[in-house]
């Protein structure tokens, strides 16, 4: 697999890509990864997918890539970092909303009102607001309306709502489950 150099980040872009990073529980590198796999999965004319790049990049400040050569066939599958993991134990980063995302990645940089995009998805406004103000989970039906309107897929909403999900419980009740419940390996 061929690595990924990231150039140029100034320190708010590359705040912004940690957070996004962390958000999925990826490294830096590995959201770059899957940036870019779902980019290259929308086989369009190469402008295109350019473009969707660009565009993917610029809504968390733009970034720098070096990219294979034109001659070079890349495929989504390219780009996979195996399953996800989850945190270790002890760690302290709080874990992410998927609507502090939605708000600070996609609404406030484009100046789009949780209103606003309610009425794009054509769901009430109190949903997304609640979403945006993080009371209020991503439903699949929510990851599909965002995945359509921000040209991402729904399966980055579903991955985010799950993340934060998994972290949360990790963080509440993660040690005592681990003490409570003995894996059926151990009972051999």
């Amino acid at each position: 697999m061929a690595g990924i150099t990231i150039r140029n980040l100034g320190d708010d872009l590359e705040a912004r890509l940690r957070v996004l990073a962390a958000s999925h529980g990826r490294s830096m590198e590995g959201e770059v990864r899957v940036i870019l796999a779902e980019a290259l999965a929308k086989h369009d004319t190469p402008s295109g997918l350019g473009t969707r790049i660009h565009n993917r990049f610029a809504s968390i400040g733009g970034v720098d890539l070096e990219l294979p050569s034109r001659n070079t066939r890349a495929r989504a599958a390219d780009f996979d970092d195996g399953p996800l993991t989850t945190r270790p134990v002890g760690d302290v980063m709080r874990p992410i909303h998927p609507g502090e995302i939605l708000r600070e990645e996609f609404l406030e940089p484009l100046n789009i009102t949780p209103a606003a995009l309610a009425r794009a998805l054509h769901v009430s406004a109190p949903t997304i607001n609640d979403i945006a103000r993080e009371q209020r989970g991503i439903t699949a039906d929510i990851a599909i309306r965002l995945g359509r309107y921000f040209d991402t897929s729904a399966q980055f909403w579903m991955n985010m709502q799950s993340e934060y999900a998994l972290a949360t419980v990790y963080a509440a009740k993660g040690e005592a489950i681990e003490h409570e419940i003995e894996p059926l390996a151990a009972h051999g």
